[in-house]
């Protein structure tokens, strides 16, 4: 069975990106990682986590940043998705790394 959490992800235009979510028992989780090529700065404020197990560690991440939604996979399977805020210019193919942690 599948977990959902809730939050927001964000690209601040230089490949890097930030998504923040609040889980089912209230602690929040981070993951922040770096784009392999530049997208144009976009943000999800609702973004939506599916994952099974654990949100640990450094992933793989690949996906699709639509005009107006984001569609993202980690290597584990977490998939992450959303609208987004402000539509983008066109469709963009992503690839990149990121960690998740837990802020103190």
């Amino acid at each position: 069975m599948s977990n959902t959490a809730q939050g927001t992800f964000t690209s601040d235009g230089r490949g890097y990106f930030t998504g923040i979510y609040t889980m089912p028992d209230n602690t929040q989780r981070t993951f922040t990682g770096q784009f392999s090529s530049a997208v144009p700065a976009y943000s999800v404020p609702s973004s939506t986590i599916t994952y099974d197990g654990d949100l640990e560690g450094i992933h793989n991440v690949e996906g699709v940043i639509g005009a107006s939604e984001m569609d993202s996979q980690l290597d584990n399977g977490v998939v992450l998705s959303g609208r987004l805020n402000a539509p983008v210019n066109r469709r963009y193919s992503v690839m990149g790394q990121g960690t998740w942690s837990t802020p103190y």
